[in-house]
């Protein structure tokens, strides 16, 4: 992996870029959004209100441990018989695919909460 220099980094919108553990940076840029990256796949994206997950077709069990360890608590990535799938408060369950987006609305209180409001699943 390559390095970024100050002036890219500001061009890009970067505000912070750092390791998080081995072969895993996260970024966030100046709008807000943050990119979770396991090597060269951005496995975690959060956009406003959206989360993407994506495992740029790498399921191993790395990449599901990443993405349980900086998931909101109450979603979870498991495989069960060679598939995987996104589990919501261990009630609500969807087959995994790359580019699923999880879409998060506020509650009674004006606060973020981790809510299976829509999922959108890319056509192939």
């Amino acid at each position: 992996m390559y390095r970024l220099t100050k002036q890219q980094k500001q061009e890009q919108g970067i505000i912070s870029s750092k390791k998080v553990k081995n072969n895993t940076r996260l970024t966030i840029y100046a709008n807000g959004d943050k990119v979770l990256r396991l090597h060269s796949t951005d496995i975690i994206t959060w956009i406003g209100n959206k989360i993407i997950l994506n495992s740029g077709g790498w399921r191993t069990t790395t990449t599901k441990s990443r993405m349980n360890e900086f998931l909101p608590k109450d979603i979870k990535i498991f495989q069960k018989e060679g598939d995987w799938y996104v589990e919501y408060k261990g009630d609500y369950v969807v087959r995994f695919n790359d580019g699923i987006q999880l879409v998060l609305k506020l509650n009674k209180n004006n606060a973020l909460e981790n809510y299976f409001n829509k999922i959108d699943v890319p056509q192939i």
